[in-house]
């Protein structure tokens, strides 16, 4: 039971790092976008 808990900590870390640069590279994309425009 630990380790799953461990486990799905791990996890969820990971995909909120993902979100957070995902969030990051299209806020970068739009001032980028504008930018140009």
């Amino acid at each position: 039971m630990r380790r799953e808990k461990d486990l799905f900590a791990i996890v969820m870390t990971d995909v909120l790092e993902e979100v957070v640069e995902a969030k990051a590279s299209r806020r970068l994309h739009l001032r980028h976008r504008i930018a140009t425009i």
